[in-house]
């Protein structure tokens, strides 16, 4: 076994600046960038929001619809600026993963029967990697079925619609990219929708969901949204999952351990020991795939 390197923890131990770390969730996987699960706010799991100019008209707040733990976006309006949202900002080496080795946009999704369905279309979720906006915008039609549509325009928020029947269950709506097409293709409760969605122009990189269209209204309750990196290979010591070594994996390793993490048991012995440093040290100096 490789001796451990004493500076390097002695930096992290000796310092006890690990409290500049990110927040490290015991069994994190690095293939999610973003997560929110749940009738917890948003706020609560990493998600920045973002209120427009009249924040007042959109409701927000946690709900339990059918048995279902939610997240619920109320748009009750159409003025300009009716928008609030709530974002996750990935890294260059995210996206660059993403581009390189797919990705899938999940929404657990429910849109409640609402008056407003001749402006529905304010809920929605979305993926935007700095060269191209991916987004899917929810509501319900005349007939009460819920409807997907795709957005190709940013501006007018226009794109290729997909209907389903009824409004009454929770679905699942995946967007999954393929790096050999640059496309996507949208499956609903597994099964695909939609092929070879292009997405619009678009350079800024973000990972939204929330109420996002002044001109609309509608509402939804998000039981998930998650982004995952489909061609992810696992790298055990990258504890900040910023898909890059450094001191800041030291000092996340010193967090888990001191607060008797089982995700600090490196050796796999059962308890956490200075063995456990040893091998995480290996594990650092192997580097990631």
């Amino acid at each position: 076994m490789k001796l451990a390197h004493p500076p390097r923890f002695g930096i992290a131990v000796a310092a006890h600046v690990f409290v500049l770390m990110p927040a490290i969730a015991s069994g994190q996987d690095c293939d999610t960038v973003a997560l929110h699960q749940g009738r917890d706010t948003p706020a609560a799991q990493g998600w920045t929001v973002n209120p427009g100019t009249l924040p007042r008209s959109v409701q927000t707040g946690g709900v339990i619809d059918g048995g279902v733990d939610a997240w619920a976006v109320d748009d009750g309006s159409t003025e300009p600026g009716s928008t609030l949202f709530y974002s996750v900002i990935p890294s260059q080496r995210q996206i660059d993963e993403g581009l390189d080795g797919g990705w899938t946009l999940a929404v657990d999704l429910r849109v409640p029967t609402d008056a407003r369905r001749d402006v529905e279309g304010s809920p929605f979720a979305g993926y935007r990697d700095g060269q191209t906006l991916w987004q899917m915008s929810y509501g319900l039609d005349a007939n009460g079925d819920t409807i997907v549509r795709l957005v190709t325009d940013v501006v007018t928020g226009a794109g290729p619609v997909v209907t389903l029947p009824g409004n009454d269950e929770f679905r699942t709506f995946e967007l999954r990219y393929d790096p050999a097409s640059g496309t996507c293709d949208l499956f609903v409760d597994g099964i695909e929708e939609f092929t070879d969605y292009t997405g619009t122009p678009l350079d800024q990189r973000i990972i939204l969901f929330g109420a996002g269209a002044s001109a609309d209204a509608g509402r939804g309750h998000f039981a998930r949204v998650q982004l995952t990196l489909d061609g992810l290979v696992p790298c055990p010591a990258d504890l900040d999952c910023d898909l890059d070594l450094s001191l800041f994996d030291f000092l996340a390793f010193q967090n888990l351990f001191d607060a008797g993490d089982p995700a600090a048991d490196f050796d796999g012995d059962g308890s956490l020991t200075i063995f456990d440093f040893l091998a995480f040290q290996n594990a650092f100096d192997a580097g990631c795939p």
